[in-house]
């Protein structure tokens, strides 16, 4: 569902996945390149690990991130 829902959500500042049990880090991963305002994410209780943690450092690495 959150694929379908990304093109509309492009100007999105704060997204709360917390306790988004079916969320993978490549889903983490893709959502996050397509939201380049995104400023406030919270991810809490996905059990996303390690990978999702690369996932959001690959986002935090990207020039013009305001992702904090």
């Amino acid at each position: 569902m959150l694929q379908q829902l990304l093109p509309r959500l492009s100007g999105l500042h704060v997204l709360d996945v917390s306790y988004c049990l079916k969320l993978d880090a490549p889903m983490l991963r893709a959502t996050l390149a397509q939201l380049p305002q995104l400023a406030e994410l919270d991810a809490s209780c996905c059990e996303l690990f390690d990978a999702g943690a690369d996932a959001v450092a690959a986002r935090l690495l990207q020039r013009g991130c305001v992702l904090r």
